[in-house]
């Protein structure tokens, strides 16, 4: 499984990207540090048009400026570094997830976003970005784009990422049954 720690991990637990809790390192997922912009606030923090062009756009109207590694950047892992297939999506599912809500700030994320935010580091990537919205919104047609549900009336919210402190989630038990019942009605496979 390899060793977990060094300073990146270091970096990522002072930054508050790890959740704490009981359980051995491998059980907990490091929030990405990656920060999607929407492309008009990119052009007017004066990032030279040429470099917003090159950037990734993990949906319309948002990108991800490029990084000076590479440009697939990896999830913080075993041995300092873990290349989880993300399946068919570039992205993991928190940088889509705030990609996404960039552009519909009062949605609640939920389903698998919500507990890979919450610090479960597997399984979520492979799986659409889906959010509660009481404003109405058309779902995206395409596993790519964001979905929306309709909110429950007694929905309990909290606000798990230290990067972008104003995105809502449902609690930690609410997103495990979304999970867990996902996997249940055959929607989730390994």
């Amino acid at each position: 499984m390899g060793k977990y720690g060094g300073e990146l991990w270091d970096a990522a637990e002072r930054d508050g990207r790890i959740k704490p809790g009981r359980g051995p390192n491998f059980t907990k997922r490091v929030l990405p540090d990656l920060a999607p912009l929407l492309r008009k606030d990119a052009l007017d923090q004066g990032i030279p048009r040429s470099a917003v062009d090159r950037s990734d756009r993990p949906t319309r109207g948002v990108l991800i400026p490029p990084e000076e590694g590479g440009p697939f950047p990896e999830r913080l892992g075993p041995c300092g570094w873990s290349s989880e297939d993300p399946g068919e999506f570039q992205w993991d599912i928190v940088t889509r997830g705030r990609a996404h809500w960039l552009l519909a700030r009062d949605a609640v994320a939920t389903g698998w976003l919500a507990a890979a935010m919450h610090g479960l580091p597997h399984w979520a990537d492979s799986e659409p970005v889906v959010f509660f919205s009481t404003h109405t919104r058309r779902s995206a047609r395409s596993r790519f784009g964001a979905k929306f549900r309709t909110p429950p009336a007694d929905l309990v919210t909290v606000r798990p990422d230290p990067l972008f402190p104003e995105l809502r989630s449902v609690d930690a038990a609410t997103a495990a049954v979304q999970c867990l019942s996902s996997v249940m009605r055959g929607k989730k496979t390994w």
